[in-house]
């Protein structure tokens, strides 16, 4: 089976960093995160991270006791990611395929 390969760059990069941080979505990661209801030393396994908008805000709940494991298809949101998420030392972003997720067993 053929992954599609998606980019985000340029002008798609600049839209879709626009749209993660209007107040809308802002507002909904909000209460996302409260549903969540995460507590420190938590392991999160985020599937489809985007930019790492929600990775980032998950890392300050988990804490350095936790664990973040963040996905996506495109190398483009990973690198947004990774820099976004750059103070975090646990949490690893990688580009990755939900068919073929990189973790064994379901393990973060």
């Amino acid at each position: 089976m053929n992954t599609p390969v998606y980019s985000f760059s340029g002008d798609m990069a600049r839209l879709q960093q626009a749209t993660a941080e209007s107040h809308d979505n802002t507002v909904r990661r909000s209460k996302v995160l409260a549903v969540l209801n995460l507590r420190t030393g938590e392991q999160v396994l985020e599937v489809g991270c985007g930019g790492g908008f929600y990775t980032s805000q998950v890392a300050r709940f988990v804490g350095p006791t936790g664990r973040v494991c963040a996905i996506d298809i495109s190398a483009d949101q990973i690198a947004a990611a990774q820099q976004r998420c750059a103070e975090f030392a646990w949490v690893e972003c990688r580009d990755a395929d939900i068919a073929s997720p990189p973790y064994p067993d379901s393990r973060v």
